[in-house]
């Protein structure tokens, strides 16, 4: 029982086809400043609000609950913030 069990690193695996299609769309180039989602790649986001209102026929907006959403990911339930493509993911606290 005084032995420390002996630790190994697991080898890098091959990625699958779909994680080489995600990382090859990850890779595209794309203009200054356009976000893009860091889990699947896709460029599309959605605001998610609630409490919007018709008020004289035009769209009153309502308090906002999720601002730039992956879409991609949220049709997989999935939330992923998406970042700008110049700046670093910022540090989980």
């Amino acid at each position: 029982m005084t032995e420390k069990p002996h630790l190994s690193i697991v080898p890098k695996r091959d990625p699958t086809p779909k994680e080489a299609v995600i990382e090859r769309i990850k890779a595209m180039p794309r203009p200054e400043g356009m976000i893009q989602c860091p889990h699947c790649g896709g460029r599309a986001k959605l605001t998610i609000e609630a409490g919007s209102m018709v008020v004289k026929g035009k769209l009153k907006k309502g308090a906002i609950i999720h601002r730039n959403i992956c879409a991609t990911c949220w049709k997989h339930r999935d939330v992923a913030v998406q970042m700008k493509s110049g700046l670093e993911r910022p540090e989980m606290v």
